[in-house]
């Protein structure tokens, strides 16, 4: 999937809320995929944590694309898709993950413009208008 959206000329960042200033960049080194991301943002690096729009905005800055430009995958309501949209993202995308409902609880404002289950379904909902639309169904369709 990274690969792929590389190919496609995407650009893929990292916005963290985390106290290390070590751990995220170790951790992609680990798993092999450091090299797919520029910048990775830390809030304890930054000094901002989601969801102020501050730190999305900086991503988007480094990367050189306006925030309306970009896309924002996320477990949380609360950070993750509440931040994206403060920052005028043009997608706010969540993924449901067992912290998505520790996180949030009851939280369902601001909704999401994607919910997905599952990463492989990022490409088709970053390059397909009617994934994009709101009618997007979940499943995972090669496009």
């Amino acid at each position: 999937m990274l690969a792929e959206l590389r190919r496609r000329g995407f650009r893929l960042a990292v916005i963290s809320n985390i106290l290390s200033l070590g751990l995220v960049p170790r951790k992609l080194a680990s798993y092999g995929i450091a090299d797919f991301f520029y910048p990775v943002i830390t809030s304890s690096g930054f000094g901002y944590r989601k969801p102020h729009p501050r730190i999305f905005l900086e991503a988007a800055e480094r990367m050189g694309l306006p925030p309306a430009e970009c896309a924002y995958v996320g477990d949380t309501i609360s950070r993750d898709v509440a931040g994206a949209q403060a920052a005028g993202y043009g997608l706010a995308i969540q993924i449901r993950s067992c912290l998505t409902d520790k996180s949030d609880g009851e939280i369902e404002e601001p909704a999401p413009d994607v919910v997905i289950g599952d990463l492989r379904e990022i490409i088709p909902v970053v390059t397909d208008p009617i994934a994009r639309s709101g009618k997007w169904q979940g499943e995972v369709r090669e496009s």
